[in-house]
């Protein structure tokens, strides 16, 4: 049986946008795992804007009526209070249990979790669950979403450093390659000789090169400005190398421009 602490680690995860390895939808996850806990066939989790719904994650109940709960009666719920199926306002009588609540997102968007199941009523311990996603349903959908729409902006920002011949390079404090964009370790090999080793080192075919970077290191890492360092002139490449902070730690980072050709422009 899940417990209350993994239903709030999936809700973490969903808020951050983590997938699973095999690419699954976090929310699918979060809502999967809370209908486990609470016998629930039927999970589903609705944001509207201005009554109408614009975002919808479901579990089970393939072929019912969707929504579980109509605009109407969502706009005549009472924020975070955990109704059943006798007492929601302006609802149809049913004869399946039915959970719900209703969280306010902002001035014109509210979010409605649901959980159904046929047979026997819903535990008291259910309801207590439900409640104790309270302070946290609303937080976590609003984190998702500025998340969604950063990495929207960001993908775009990489397509477009990508269009004009911009990449970049993370280092170590001593010089070790960390991380880099997305597909410029092919480049550097096909383009300029360029190798990452299995240390995690930049390996240059030209000695000039090699010692050029190193020269820049020495003088970032003594706390100068950032230095230039010309790669290459055919085809061109340069590199600026400046110390920064990355998540609190300290690194080198190298922003790189290649030269385009007109036409790949």
């Amino acid at each position: 049986m899940s417990t209350d602490s993994e239903i709030l680690q999936k809700l973490m995860l969903a808020a951050a946008g983590t997938e699973s390895g095999r690419g699954d939808d976090p929310w699918l996850g979060f809502l999967n795992l809370l209908a486990r806990a609470t016998l629930a066939e039927i999970a589903q989790l609705q944001v509207l804007r201005l009554g109408r719904p614009v975002l919808e994650w479901r579990i089970g109940g393939e072929g019912a009526e969707n929504p579980l709960l109509s605009p109407e009666v969502v706009a005549r719920m009472r924020g975070e209070r955990v109704y059943s199926q006798i007492d929601l306002p302006l609802a149809p009588a049913t004869a399946s249990p039915l959970r719900a609540m209703r969280w306010t997102l902002g001035r014109d968007d509210k979010a409605v979790l649901a959980l159904m199941r046929s047979g026997e009523d819903f535990r008291a311990m259910d309801g207590v669950r439900l409640s104790g996603l309270t302070p946290y349903l609303a937080p976590a959908i609003l984190s998702w979403q500025r998340l969604a729409a950063e990495r929207v902006k960001a993908r775009i920002d990489r397509q477009l450093c990508h269009d004009l011949g911009a990449d970049w390079i993370l280092f170590s404090a001593t010089g070790q390659v960390t991380d880099m964009s997305a597909g410029l370790a092919d480049r550097l090999v096909a383009e300029f000789g360029i190798r990452r080793r299995a240390d995690g080192w930049l390996d240059s075919p030209r000695a000039v090169t090699a010692a050029a970077f190193r020269r820049a290191m020495d003088a970032t890492e003594a706390g100068g400005p950032a230095q230039p360092v010309l790669i290459s002139r055919d085809p061109w490449l340069q590199m600026l190398l400046s110390a920064e902070d990355v998540a609190g730690e300290p690194c080198l980072i190298a922003r790189l421009r290649r030269a385009r050709h007109a036409r790949d422009l």
